[in-house]
């Protein structure tokens, strides 16, 4: 038996994790729509805030997959904060559009 099997785990991580699972799903589908829909953007002309939006939700509903897998991962190994911070990753994800959109924007 490891040391790691003895430290006591967070009775909130659990229920989070689930709750963050299940918005990721039912995020996922207005996700890859938003994610195909989004080339369209470059329409009207291309900027670097453009390209930024485009790549970003593009990548969304991959994010909206892969990242609890590794956080659901994370809890079976026991590496209580890489689960919290994989869900947190996914939490953040749309607050980096905003930031990466408006710091290339106010360039131009």
């Amino acid at each position: 038996m490891t040391d790691d099997a003895a430290t006591p785990r967070s009775r909130l991580l659990k229920p989070v994790l689930v709750l963050v699972s299940v918005l990721a799903g039912l995020a996922l589908l207005p996700a890859g729509l938003a994610g195909m829909m989004s080339p369209m953007m470059a329409d009207s002309g291309t900027s670097p805030a453009v390209i930024a939006f485009i790549i970003i939700m593009m990548s969304l509903p991959l994010a909206l997959i892969i990242l609890p897998v590794l956080a659901w991962i994370s809890y079976l190994r026991r590496r209580d904060r890489m689960a919290w911070l994989f869900m947190a990753l996914l939490l953040i994800w749309p607050a980096g559009l905003f930031v990466v959109s408006m710091a290339l924007d106010s360039g131009t």
